[in-house]
């Protein structure tokens, strides 16, 4: 597991490495350079930097923050940061205000699974599966919606 030179997690270090790279070699990433746009940015990050070559010339970037950075500017990041930061701080507080011990285990098993979510964010560029956002979207206003009853 600790082993990062032939492991999973050496290889997204690697990759992370080729995106951090690409991020500062963008001009636009303040505004984003639109969709899709990454691929091709790790592309030319590679072919001017040999050093970074693993054997890829194009990859995504395994982690949905990188990729939005890239994709969609710095105040996009921010804006999800901002949603993902009060989501945790809903569950957080259906956890001391909610009465109704059921609707609090619900909310509480609901914020679980978001937080489950935002974290494989960093491993994974899971919002790009349409299902994952359904879920996602579907389980952020079920908490929402839990604070309506949080009294009974």
């Amino acid at each position: 597991m600790f082993n990062l030179h032939e492991s999973s997690q050496g290889f997204r270090l690697k990759i992370w490495n080729v995106a951090l790279q690409s991020v500062s070699g963008i001009k636009e990433w303040l505004v984003g350079t639109g969709p899709y746009t990454f691929l091709e940015s790790f592309r030319i990050t590679v072919i001017n930097n040999p050093v970074l070559y693993f054997g890829y010339f194009q990859y995504s970037s395994h982690n949905i923050y990188l990729l939005i950075l890239v994709e969609g500017g710095l105040m996009l990041l921010l804006s999800w940061l901002l949603y993902f930061s009060y989501l945790i701080f809903l569950g957080i507080r259906s956890f001391i205000e909610i009465k109704k011990a059921e609707i609090r285990l619900i909310a509480i098993s609901i914020s679980a699974g978001l937080f489950a979510i935002i974290i494989n964010g960093f491993t994974s560029s899971i919002f790009y599966h349409p299902k994952t956002m359904l879920y996602f979207f579907t389980f952020a206003g079920l908490l929402l919606a839990s604070f309506k009853f949080r009294d009974q």
